[in-house]
This record gives C-alpha cells, sequence and structure tokens, in this order.
C-alpha cells in the first residue's frame, strides 16, 4: 500500500533521532540520493571509516595518483553492499557518470570518476562512502511516521565537512534542537 502524502526526500538530510535503537544507524546523518514511492536510497555521510582513507583505496583499486589530491577519510555509507563506493559531489561539477540530486549535490558509483578526480578532470569537492542505506516502498515513510528520522534541509558545507563526526550535532543546532531534550518516541494518549 503506497502512501502519497510524502513528497520526495530526495537531496534531504535523514537525521537519527537521539533515541535511534539500530546501532548501524545511531547518530546517522543520511543524505538521501533517490525516493520515489518504490523506496529510498540514501548515504551516511558522517561515519567515517578508521584506518582507511581515501589513498588506501586507490591503492586497492591500481589507480595511481600523485598525491596533489586531499587523502579524505572514507565514510561508511550504509549497510548494503558496504563495498560498493559512492562518490558524492556538488552538482556544478557534472560528471558523465553522475545523477543530479537536485541543484546541490550529484552521486556516482562509477570507478571512472575516481580516475578522472586523480587526472584532475573530476569534481574539486567530493566524499566517497562506501555501502549505503535503502528502504522498501513505505519502509522510510514509515519510520519517519514512528519518529525514528528528523528530516531536514541538505547543506553542502555539511555534506563536504571535514569533520563528519560533528555533523549530527550541528544539523540539529542549526534547527534550533538540543537533542538531549527531545522526547523519546510520540505516544498514544
Amino acid at each position: 500500500m503506497s502512501n502519497h502524502s510524502f513528497p520526495s526526500l530526495s537531496g534531504q538530510f535523514l537525521v537519527a533521532m537521539p533515541h535511534m535503537e539500530d546501532p548501524r544507524f545511531r547518530g546517522a546523518v543520511i543524505l538521501v540520493l533517490d525516493h520515489r514511492e518504490a523506496g529510498a536510497l540514501g548515504v551516511v555521510i558522517n561515519d567515517p571509516v578508521e584506518n582507511f582513507s581515501f589513498y588506501d583505496l586507490l591503492k586497492e583499486l591500481n589507480i595511481d595518483h600523485n598525491h596533489k589530491i586531499p587523502d579524505h577519510s572514507l565514510l561508511r555509507g550504509g549497510p548494503v553492499k558496504p563495498v560498493r563506493g559512492f562518490v558524492l559531489h556538488r552538482a556544478a561539477e557534472q560528471h558523465p557518470h553522475s545523477e543530479q540530486i537536485n541543484e546541490d549535490f550529484a552521486w556516482s558509483f562509477s570507478v571512472d570518476i575516481l580516475r578522472d578526480i586523480v587526472a584532475g578532470r573530476g569534481p574539486s569537492l567530493y566524499r566517497l562512502a562506501l555501502g549505503s542505506a535503502g528502504w522498501e516502498e513505505g519502509q522510510l515513510e514509515a519510520e519517519i511516521g514512528e519518529n525514528d528520522w528528523l528530516v531536514a534541509p541538505a547543506s553542502p558545507d555539511l555534506v563536504f565537512s571535514d569533520n563528519p563526526e560533528q555533523v549530527w550535532h550541528q544539523v540539529f543546532m542549526r534547527l534550533g534542537i538540543e537533542p538531549s531534550q527531545m522526547m523519546e518516541r510520540t505516544g498514544d494518549a
């Protein structure tokens, strides 16, 4: 059964509520890449992978680089296909293998975009996430209705933050909300 009361959340943040029970998403901020009636796809943007960097990934993919590109931390994008990489970048720097999300963001999972970044032909501002989060038809809307996620405007400075582990708190602060003051769940009277 489809729920048409929710508009597309593509290009928005899903912010895990403070009471999130699923350990895979506790404290998560997800950029929604695609949201349609059939389901949704997103990438966690604030969970850096420890001890494995962009340079390490390039080496694993046998892509030579000259160390002139930043060695960003990789992000743990979610539990779905954790070895599939997603390159998030500004929509203004469109790439032939990218899909535009909205006027601010685009994404790609093509290895060619990594080669182009290294060669100086790709986006200059980007983040790479391994894995994604996905929802079947109606699942995300149900989770929002159960107060598991807060929907918030996505901003490039947070998506491309050099301090991703601070993004969850920054989103709440921008909304004027102190996370520790939030009610755990909505209840029935």
